[in-house]
């Protein structure tokens, strides 16, 4: 699948499978950035990125960023298709959770990228699914 992406430093290379087993394109931080202890910051990713009909990104944290201290605050992001323009630049909210500042360096890999189908929905509301309960959330293990 082509995907139209535009970096907004080009020194910076695009987000890339780094094994060939990847199932997501890792990004890299755009500018280097000191997260305060228990403060959040924004940290850009260096990408805007035009999607196919019918697709969204799903951007997680890399497995290495709680290494560092940090997490991606709303744990994963979803990039819509209509966000496209030539400033919409996708970012990593990161979040300091240590007692020392924190610096993301220009280039570091922080978080990664899955470019996904989806299909909208119509709800038919009904009044009874048909199906036993299965005893709700937190049954099928301990």
């Amino acid at each position: 699948m082509k995907v139209k992406v535009k970096r907004i430093d080009k020194t910076l290379d695009l987000p890339a499978y780094k094994t060939s087993g990847a199932v997501a394109l890792d990004c890299a931080a755009r500018i280097p950035v000191t997260i305060a202890p228990k403060t959040l910051a924004m940290v850009p990713l260096n990408v805007c990125i035009k999607l196919p009909k019918s697709h969204y990104v799903f951007v997680a944290a890399r497995s290495s960023l709680p290494k560092r201290g940090l997490f991606m605050a709303h744990g994963v992001g979803i990039g819509d298709e209509d966000f496209c323009g030539n400033n919409d630049e996708y970012h990593a909210p990161l979040y300091n959770y240590t007692d020392a500042p924190v610096t993301v360096e220009r280039g570091d890999r922080i978080a990664q990228i899955i470019i996904k189908p989806y299909e909208k929905v119509e709800w038919e509301e009904v009044d009874d699914l048909g199906d036993s309960n299965r005893g709700g959330f937190g049954t099928t293990g301990k």
